[in-house]
């Protein structure tokens, strides 16, 4: 089974408690989770209060000890802006959801995300298995 990559949208959705969390353990269910650091900047870029960063911070320890974070280099800073490029979108927040894709190819993963606009011309361009709903089969 291929390792999964779950985007921001996704997370908060599950931090705030609006989305099916039994739906989402299936999923994730003997799965090997990564986090891509575009990811966890998002994430804790939501934090405003002590007590949300602790928690973000508690999250994120369990991707740093087991090495999951995914970190991307130059060549997929360049994969990036040539994906950019050739979809005619500016390098703004979709910077950020492309790292997120270059990141997912990059390990083979398959990708969850709620943000269908953005990431299914991603994932075709770049070959990569999206799932867009938490209640999927498969």
């Amino acid at each position: 089974m291929k390792p999964l990559v779950i985007d921001t949208s996704v997370w908060v959705d599950w931090f705030r408690g609006r989305k099916d969390r039994e739906g989402l353990t299936k999923i994730t269910s003997g799965r090997v989770l990564y986090l891509p650091s575009v990811v966890v900047m998002e994430l804790y870029s939501g934090t405003h209060e002590t007590s949300s960063i602790r928690i973000m911070d508690s999250f994120i320890d369990s991707f740093l000890r087991n090495r999951r974070i995914i970190v991307p280099n130059e060549k997929d800073y360049i994969t990036a802006g040539k994906i950019l490029a050739e979809l005619k979108w500016p390098a703004s927040k979709l910077s950020n959801d492309t790292l997120i894709v270059v990141c997912a190819r990059k390990i083979g993963a398959e990708l969850l995300s709620l943000n269908r606009r953005d990431f299914v011309p991603l994932c075709s361009l770049l070959s990569v298995t999206l799932r867009t709903s938490i209640n999927e089969d498969g």
